[in-house]
């Protein structure tokens, strides 16, 4: 069961404008550490989301979720915590790293090498 608190930052990103014609967003309500279906998904962002083994956790359903995936998986992690819990097994690497405009870091994480990634062919 999802809390008042988490409903109401849920109303709040549904309301705020995002424009593209490619992106489909989705918002889901529930335990992060049951949720499993990671593999619907090319992207996932997270802003520190979680403390540490409520990342651990939600990180291995990640893993577990796309092995054996052909398709690439990019995680934006906003203020990376945890980062070492992302690389920690080697399924992602850090393919690049933003300031995030408070003086803090965005890393941007990828299931592939950066030749087999999109960001390496959106530098080209």
């Amino acid at each position: 069961m999802a809390s008042k608190l988490s409903e109401e930052i849920s109303e709040i990103a549904i309301r705020q404008p995002y424009k593209t014609q490619k992106a489909t967003l989705a918002d889901i309500q529930g335990d992060a550490i049951t949720f499993k279906d990671y593999n619907a998904y090319s992207m996932l962002y997270f802003y520190n989301p979680f403390p540490g083994e409520i990342m651990r956790q939600v990180v291995a359903n990640i893993h577990s979720s796309i092995s054996g995936r052909e398709q690439e998986m990019l995680i934006i992690y906003n203020l990376p915590a945890c980062h070492e819990l992302i690389v920690k097994d080697g399924v992602f690497c850090k393919q690049r790293e933003y300031p995030n405009g408070y003086g803090d870091k965005i890393f941007v994480y990828s299931n592939k090498n950066l030749q087999h990634s999109r960001l390496h062919r959106s530098l080209s």
